[in-house]
């Protein structure tokens, strides 16, 4: 799990190890860092030894503190990321990946680096799939909506994986509109074929989406502006049907 400083916190790497989940954490200032302690695996590499908060945190059960361990043994290094349009070049990362010949630090640093892809995974979630403007009201169909829209998003995402398994291409390469227009136009087909046939066009699907290769686009950056110009209307306040009527009149 790769997450920012707000997910570096003792009791939720305590819970993920507890179920075997490795994590990459951006390194919290409310726990003095000092890379002239611990263990030392290498330049700015330390394993450290985190002790378990003397008060229970807010928002955290007591008998979930109660069951902490005492200690915790974690991995802290320093690694560059030189992109441009990054706000931040050197970060302190956490992590329980402690073999330094089997997790590289540059590795790690990378990986992190590799976390600001969630916002493009979130831009086709709301943009590519349509997910900005939710269609129900009530908030039990709003929640299936949203369950919906995961499934149908992970569901893509394994349909690319599969296609650059077996093509022998990068998964995080290919573009996610490009799967999702191919798998829409062969949906119609999948669903009448017969079982040999589907198959065969399963396999044909699989060699599309992984012809669609995006380029490298490492160190690209953008400007934070909206290119659109709003228009001069009102804002959709009341019904259709009232403001409707109102015309009429």
């Amino acid at each position: 799990m790769v997450g920012d400083r707000l997910y570096c916190i003792y009791a939720d790497i305590c819970a993920l190890q507890q179920r075997s989940v490795d994590v990459v954490f951006r390194h919290h200032s409310a726990r003095p860092v000092d890379l002239r302690q611990g263990q030392r695996l290498g330049p700015t590499d330390r394993l450290v030894c985190w002790t378990k908060p003397t008060q229970c945190p807010p928002g955290l059960p007591p008998s979930l503190y109660e069951s902490l361990p005492p200690t915790l043994t974690v991995r802290v290094v320093q690694g560059s990321i030189e992109e441009n349009g990054f706000r931040t070049r050197q970060v302190t990362l956490v992590t329980t990946l402690l073999d330094p010949i089997a997790y590289p630090k540059v590795e790690i640093a990378h990986l992190y680096q590799r976390r600001w892809a969630a916002e493009i995974d979130l831009r086709h979630l709301k943009t590519t799939m349509a997910m900005d403007v939710l269609r129900t009201k009530s908030p039990e169909m709003i929640g299936k909506e949203v369950a919906l829209y995961f499934l149908a998003y992970n569901l893509i995402r394994s349909l690319m994986a599969q296609a650059g398994q077996q093509q022998g291409s990068d998964p995080l390469r290919l573009a996610f509109k490009g799967a999702l227009q191919h798998l829409a136009s062969f949906v119609p087909f999948l669903a009448q074929d017969a079982p040999h046939r589907r198959a065969l066009r399963y396999e044909m699907l699989l060699t599309l989406v992984a012809s669609e290769q995006l380029p490298d686009r490492s160190g690209r950056v953008e400007p934070r502006a909206v290119k659109r110009r709003p228009k001069a209307y009102p804002w959709l306040q009341q019904p259709r049907a009232v403001l409707k009527e109102r015309l009429r009149h």
